[in-house]
């Protein structure tokens, strides 16, 4: 046995709670879980399909009705990494063939999303339990995770956020994993596919790569990789696969749009619409409970310098949201052509969470 396994070893049998108290951390650690998932639920209920930062239906639509994916100039959210989109679209197809209406085909779809963000919390669990903590500060970064108001938020609504967490914490988790298995070829195979699947979720999640690759180096810094063939193999192994699909990608994008990450500012320029405020930006005020209660950005509410900062850490403050009015009526039956093909942002008006 290695002396890092025997040190690993020592610091597991340190931090390990005695029987009695690994119940109950276990127990507190499930009502945090239950907790953390019934807020997410209860938000995702009463939360209408319509209200969302961005309107993230239009592609999912799209891809219903013609069977493909759409160009990325299509919409103004269909520039968006497709993994997103085209499974809600397989969903959303299910739903409709098996005599759901379109209203509450929404509502699934927003739901499934709400799953996205539960299961998250969930691999999170998993990855503290890596680590040598104690119960108590797996519990404090655990409950944070749990009442993260800005992940709460994210899960209740229809977007390819709480997909893009999901995915990058997978990663995350079997990155530690491949770790511990000395970078075994089947982990790091598997490894690759979901960081192919992760980057393909949103431009954000790009960060995983990076991310990835400092913990290869890392294993080789720590001897877990005790050569530097084995390091570039490892490499290899988990990289060429996402960054040769995303090089196609960005290679195909700027062949088309000539760009390598398309963004529709042409159709839609989120700068120019931004909310303004009569009153001069404050140093000195500070009022982070007005957020709270409505947790946009919004006039009146962009004067105060450290309440938007603060804010802007806990919630997603951006001020674009559904009009009120999304179905179209064709003889008195919603349809998915009326969805998709009527303008869901016809002057994006702003408005506000009810």
């Amino acid at each position: 046995m290695t002396k890092a396994r025997q040190f690993r070893r020592g610091v597991d049998q340190k931090n390990k709670p005695p029987a009695p108290a690994a119940r109950w951390a276990a127990v507190f650690f499930l009502f945090l879980f239950c907790a953390g998932a019934v807020l997410r639920l209860l938000l995702c209920w009463f939360n209408p399909p319509q209200n969302a930062f961005d309107n993230h239906y239009e592609p999912i639509f799209l891809i219903m009705e013609r069977g493909a994916i759409p160009a990325k100039d299509a919409c103004f959210q269909c520039y968006h990494p497709p993994v997103f989109y085209w499974i809600s679209a397989i969903i959303g197809k299910m739903a409709l063939a098996g005599g759901m209406t379109p209203p509450h085909m929404m509502k699934l779809l927003q739901f499934v999303c709400c799953f996205y963000g539960i299961a998250t919390l969930g691999v999170c669990y998993l990855i503290l339990k890596k680590f040598p903590l104690s119960a108590f500060s797996s519990a404090i970064a655990f409950g944070a995770i749990c009442f993260l108001p800005r992940h709460i938020y994210m899960s209740a609504m229809n977007s390819n956020d709480t997909i893009s967490y999901l995915c990058v914490a997978i990663s995350i988790y079997l990155s530690i994993v491949a770790f511990e298995r000395r970078l075994a070829r089947l982990g790091l195979a598997l490894l690759s596919i979901v960081l192919t699947v992760t980057v393909f979720t949103k431009y954000t999640a790009f960060a995983v790569l990076p991310a990835v690759l400092a913990g290869v180096l890392w294993a080789y810094h720590v001897r877990l990789v005790v050569s530097r063939k084995q390091l570039w193999l490892s490499l290899l192994a988990v990289l060429v696969l996402p960054l040769s699909v995303l090089g196609g990608y960005m290679a195909a994008n700027v062949k088309h749009y000539h760009t390598p990450l398309p963004w529709n500012v042409s159709l839609y320029d989120p700068s120019v619409h931004r909310p303004r405020d009569p009153e001069p930006i404050s140093f000195v005020s500070f009022k982070p409970w007005e957020d709270v209660v409505m947790p946009m950005l919004a006039p009146g509410k962009l004067h105060s310098f450290w309440t938007m900062l603060y804010s802007g850490m806990w919630f997603d403050t951006s001020p674009i949201s559904f009009p009120s009015s999304m179905l179209t009526e064709t003889g008195g039956n919603t349809t998915i052509r009326g969805i998709a093909e009527k303008n869901l942002f016809p002057a994006r008006t702003l408005r506000f969470p009810v």
